[in-house]
């Protein structure tokens, strides 16, 4: 994500620590490791594992996310792999159609080297902001998908 450029390595280490900026409150570990674990506290081991833990898992700043249900079946690993494979693919085959439609209007432009415009100035204004805005919409559809 950080492209090979230090400032931005910098930046993904600042977003990833941004929840953690505007707290007021301390934060409370929620789950412990077993039910024999001694409730001990450990400032620095606390400390590092708030920094190091992205997601929050074991911790109270997690509390209140809604968590959208799984759309893929859960009942065997087998299932679950199938239905998510098969969801890939379509996924990829639309988003190659919806490619291939938006290149289908200018292909000498799109994806050459020299860049293009979704405007063709030989077009009326009326057929030219068409033109874009079906150009914009299939890009939308090929993001989504």
């Amino acid at each position: 994500m950080c492209m090979e450029q230090p400032k931005l390595a910098f930046l993904n280490i600042d977003l990833q620590h941004a929840p953690l900026n505007g707290q007021t409150e301390s934060f409370i570990r929620v789950a412990r490791r077993s039910s024999t674990d001694v409730p001990k506290r450990n400032i620095v081991l606390d400390a590092i594992d708030l920094v190091c833990n992205s997601r929050g898992c074991g911790w109270d700043w997690l509390q209140g996310l809604y968590i959208p249900p799984e759309t893929h079946p859960t009942s065997s690993g087998l299932a679950f792999v199938t239905s998510a494979l098969v969801s890939g693919l379509k996924h990829s085959f639309l988003w190659g159609a919806i490619h291939s439609a938006m290149k289908s209007f200018s292909p000498d432009t799109f994806g050459s080297v020299d860049g293009g415009t979704i405007f063709d100035d030989s077009l009326s204004p009326h057929l030219r902001y068409l033109r874009s805005s079906i150009i914009a919409t299939l890009c939308a559809f090929a993001i989504y998908s």
